[in-house]
């Protein structure tokens, strides 16, 4: 599918069977749980089936993951998925639900993201 995945024209170019990186599903713990808004503002962290999406604006220059219905950020995605603009600049949007989440010894959530 294209290059190695270095965030070159390569990366999004369709496979044999059509699809590109922007098609693919995301499995992947967030960074800076702590440092945005959801744990700020609530003290906690979501519960696992929690709803969330990958926003549509950055911030920070970071793909950010937030709350499905409020908004909140909850945490940053991984810069290795930092070419989720360009797909959601082609009309793709991403949605699931948290896998993983615990507030000790460090605060984390994991996310599954499906692409639609």
């Amino acid at each position: 599918m294209g290059s190695s995945g270095h965030n070159t024209f390569g990366d999004y170019q369709p496979a044999a069977d059509g699809t590109t990186r922007c098609d693919n599903s995301i499995d992947a713990p967030l960074e800076d749980v702590a440092r945005l808004g959801f744990y700020k503002e609530f003290k906690t962290l979501p519960l696992v089936g929690t709803p969330v999406r990958v926003s549509e604006t950055l911030q920070g220059n970071r793909v950010i993951v937030e709350h499905a219905n409020s908004g909140v950020a909850i945490g940053n995605l991984p810069t290795q998925f930092n070419y989720l603009p360009l797909c959601q600049k082609k009309g793709y949007r991403y949605s699931g639900e948290v896998t993983a989440s615990r507030v000790a010894p460090v605060p984390l959530v994991e996310v599954h993201l499906d692409p639609l």
